[in-house]
Formats: structure tokens, C-alpha cells, sequence
């Protein structure tokens, strides 16, 4: 309060200053009564709680500069393992619409082993089933990230949950591991999962659970409205772990 004061008292003195009821005017140059007034107007709004509720306090930005870095990051392992791909389709001579995998022989999975193919063998893995939505995050009271699908599709939600069954402390880092997730529908529709600034989504999802943790996170897709989902399968792939895995979703 007596900040405020303060800060209230100098704002009439600085008035004063600039009108025609104070005679005491200093020389000042247009740069310096530039920095004074807004020297004044950064006092004022540093104490309108209206004013300060308006952005982000300092542990919320830095989270939402290490999540924006974080989807940088995974933009650029995407870029650099897409690279990847297309030179060794072209060194082997095949056509785009042939996976490149160790083989389909050994291409079959299962979501009991999800959180080896992760390379996260100590946590236990939940699949809770898939959501159609046009707004994800949906709840209406949530606005900071909330997303809405491209014209013409529909996100297509797959629904997890971590449990840290080991005993102790489980950092999981899924861009460390090289992860990255493709849907599959309709035998020949394929969608790789959206990279979003959400804190549960999976793809980039980094963080230590406590033994007994449960997180549940997300993998967000977009699919076209006129296309149903049918047999669906979840691809796990990491280049740099030799993983080429397809998970049966129903």
C-alpha cells in the first residue's frame, strides 16, 4: 500500500510537471520526458492487479519457453528422421508407400509391450481408449493451448496412462528415445501424431515420475470427418533404436 502511494505521488508530480500549474519546469530534451513518462506508466501497471493477472508469472513463461523449445527440438529430430527415410527409400530404389523397417516379419506388436518399444521397460503403459473431438483440450475453461483441427478433419485423441511401478525415482524423456508415432486406418490412411505444446502429449512428453506415479497423457491426431476409423493401428518407430513396431488398437 504505501508503494502505491508512492508510485501515486509521483504520477502527480510528473503531471504537475507537464502543465501549466507547476512554474518550476525543468529543461528536459523529448527523450528524457519520454523515459520519465514511461518510467511512470510501468510503476502504475506493476501494481494493477488487473494489469499483472493479464500475463504470465515467471515460473509459468519459463515452462511455456521450455515446452516451445522442447517442440522445436522434436520438430527437428521429425525433419532430420524424415530426412533419413527419404535417402534410404532412394538408396533402395523403392517408391514412398513402402514402410522402411527391419522387416515385416517382426513389425507386429502388442500394447503389453508399448513401454518396451518406448525404451521405458520400468513403466507400465495403459491404453484407455481413443476420443473424437473438434476442440482438444475440450473443456471450455481451459483456454492456453487449446487446438482445433484443420478444415475439413477431426482430431482423433489416443488416450494412455504411465504408472512408475519400479520402486524409485523414472525419468522418462520420449525425444531422448528417438520416438515418434504414426496412425494407421483403413489399410491405407496413415497420420502422424500432431507435436503440441500440451504437457501430456506423449510424443514430447519429459519428466520424472515418483515410484507409484500415475500420469495420463495423450497422442493427438487429425483425420478427415468423411473417413471412419476403421482397424486402426498405432506405429511405434525410432530410427535411432532400430524400432519399427504396429500396435492393434481394437
Amino acid at each position: 500500500m504505501k508503494k502505491q502511494h508512492v508510485v501515486i505521488a509521483l504520477f502527480c508530480l510528473v503531471v504537475m510537471m507537464f502543465s501549466a500549474c507547476y512554474s518550476a519546469i525543468p529543461d528536459m530534451t523529448a527523450e528524457e520526458e519520454a523515459r520519465i513518462t514511461q518510467y511512470m506508466a510501468n510503476l502504475l501497471l506493476e501494481y494493477d492487479t488487473n494489469y499483472q493477472s493479464a500475463y504470465l508469472k515467471a515460473d509459468e513463461k519459463a515452462a511455456a519457453l521450455a515446452k516451445e523449445e522442447a517442440v522445436r527440438q522434436k520438430a527437428e529430430q521429425i525433419r532430420k528422421e524424415e530426412e533419413m527415410i527419404r535417402k534410404e527409400k532412394e538408396e533402395a530404389n523403392k517408391p514412398d508407400d513402402i514402410e522402411v523397417s527391419e522387416g515385416n516379419a517382426n513389425a507386429d506388436g502388442d500394447l503389453e509391450s508399448f513401454n518396451e518399444y518406448l525404451g521405458f521397460d520400468k513403466i507400465d503403459i495403459s491404453y484407455l481408449g481413443k476420443t473424437f473431438c473438434m476442440r482438444y483440450p475440450e473443456s471450455e475453461e481451459i483456454v492456453s493451448f487449446a487446438m482445433t483441427p484443420s478444415e475439413g478433419n477431426e482430431f482423433v485423441i489416443l488416450n494412455f496412462e504411465l504408472n512408475n511401478t519400479s520402486g524409485a525415482d523414472y525419468f522418462i524423456d520420449m525425444m531422448d528415445e528417438g520416438n515418434y508415432f504414426v496412425l494407421r486406418f483403413n489399410e491405407t490412411e496413415q497420420k502422424r501424431a500432431l507435436t503440441t505444446l500440451l504437457e501430456e502429449d506423449l510424443s514430447i512428453y519429459s519428466d520424472t515420475l515418483s515410484p507409484g506415479d500415475k500420469r495420463k497423457v495423450v497422442l493427438v491426431f487429425e483425420k478427415p470427418l468423411d473417413l471412419e476409423l476403421d482397424s486402426p493401428e498405432l506405429e511405434v518407430r525410432s530410427l535411432a533404436r532400430d524400432i519399427y513396431k504396429k500396435i492393434p488398437l481394437d
